[in-house]
């Protein structure tokens, strides 16, 4: 499954660091210092991204819900997938306790969800990034 973090982080931090590295530090950038930078772009985004989640999650209380009831159904769908068949075997027990924590899911919960997975997008882009873009040495 893609996630669109992958591509909303390379984008931002490709061109926070290309303009640090171009502008701002005479074309040099160290591979330290495109994680602090890369670091300082996905946890800011994801900051704002989990505050935006919580205000709108309290201004339309259905949207909780709405998400709880289409996550469980996607849960369901794939159910025998999941249990038998998957890459990852869990058993019935397993499932049906996944699915009764989905149920008490909050705002800040999910907030703090995305926090997470964003921290673990953004890390592997930044590496990724970081390396591509670095110049330790000044070029004419």
């Amino acid at each position: 499954m893609f996630d669109f973090r992958i591509v909303l982080f390379g984008l931002f931090i490709f061109f926070g660091l290309k303009e640090f590295r171009d502008y701002y530090n005479d074309s040099v950038l160290n591979f330290w210092q495109g994680m602090i930078i890369s670091f300082i772009i996905y946890i800011t985004i994801a900051i704002l991204v989990a505050i935006f989640i919580i205000v709108f999650a309290n201004f339309v209380p259905d949207f909780l819900q709405e998400y709880i009831a289409g996550t469980i159904k996607g849960l369901e769908l794939e159910k025998d997938r999941l249990v038998t068949e998957g890459k990852i075997n869990i058993t019935g027990e397993e499932f049906d306790r996944q699915v009764t924590l989905l149920r008490q899911s909050t705002p800040s919960l999910l907030a703090l969800d995305y926090i997470i997975k964003s921290c673990f997008i953004g890390f592997f882009v930044a590496i990724i990034l970081s390396v591509i873009l670095r110049r330790t040495e000044k070029r004419f």
